[in-house]
């Protein structure tokens, strides 16, 4: 669903592309052939590829517009950036701001940046370079970090002298908007104006964070990498081999679904395959996603 409406917000997807060869069960280390065989009914074809056992990470960005903001969410994995770890998005050259204009948003109208996160596929588009610099791509905008998840990669932090994965990605991708004067700190829950406001949601990452946008009864929670697959729904303890901390991962993943059940949320994650949005039912003492608006 490529755009909906949440409350009295217009919220469009901008893709950059889909990488549809990853492997399940190096992505969940938990996970196992009973899990998949138990619910390869409902997640297959559309959110797993049976025959070849694989599974597709959507990389995109959510633009959200209120009567007096334009807001992105995420900004994936940018253009011209080396990221020899991960061949899929090594040297990147896609029409990611084409098809931004193409939602109605240029680099000059967007006035916050929300970052769930500071992995390689949440703030790549932050920057791009401009004259051998890497410069903000929006050059009016606000970007919202989450002060514990910037913090982390300050060396004075680090675990037993040990830098976080993706140190390259922050001095690329974050540390030119902090020079320009752009980023804002953010600590616990921040509202970022009167439909939208941001909730720390740690596990994946320490710093990560979730959006809340709407008001009333119609609120979605575009909730980052808490979630990457419909799986870890029905089964809310698989976290990825990417989360620093597992099990505080999970603990904020069943929380969010909880929220979502109780109260009717729109549950938008960002790598979902289409329709990438729905909600979230319960049958018996698991969770099931229900795709589309």
């Amino acid at each position: 669903m490529n755009c909906f409406n949440v409350s009295d917000l217009t919220v469009q997807r901008v893709e950059e592309f889909v990488d549809p060869n990853c492997d399940p069960l190096a992505f969940f280390p938990e996970l196992t052939a009973e899990m998949i065989a138990k619910h390869l009914h409902w997640i297959a074809p559309q959110f797993w590829n049976a025959e070849r056992n694989t599974i597709s990470i959507t990389m995109q960005t959510w633009v959200l517009k209120t009567k007096h903001h334009t807001i992105l969410i995420d900004t994936c994995n940018g253009n011209h950036k080396p990221r020899p770890y991960f061949p899929a998005a090594d040297q990147l050259n896609t029409p990611y701001l084409e098809r931004l204009k193409a939602a109605g948003c240029t680099p000059e109208d967007v006035d916050f940046v929300l970052c769930t996160h500071m992995h390689i596929d949440h703030v790549g588009w932050n920057t791009r370079l401009e004259n051998g610099r890497w410069v903000p791509t929006f050059p009016n905008a606000k970007y919202l970090f989450s002060r514990k998840e910037y913090e982390q990669y300050l060396p004075e932090n680090y675990v037993d002298g040990k830098p976080p994965i993706f140190t390259d990605v922050f001095e690329d991708s974050v540390l030119p908007v902090i020079a320009a004067g752009q980023a804002q700190m953010v600590d616990g829950r921040y509202e970022v104006n009167d439909s939208m406001a941001i909730e720390p949601a740690p596990g994946h990452t320490p710093g990560h964070y979730i959006v809340r946008a709407g008001s009333a009864g119609d609120v979605a929670l575009f909730v980052g990498d808490a979630i990457h697959n419909p799986i870890q729904i029905a089964e809310p303890q698989l976290s990825t081999a990417f989360c620093t901390d597992g099990k505080l991962a999970a603990q904020t993943r069943i929380r969010i679904l909880e929220d979502c059940v109780e109260h009717r949320r729109l549950l938008v994650p960002t790598h979902f395959d289409p329709p990438h949005i729905g909600h979230v039912r319960r049958e018996g003492q698991e969770f099931r996603f229900v795709p589309g608006r």
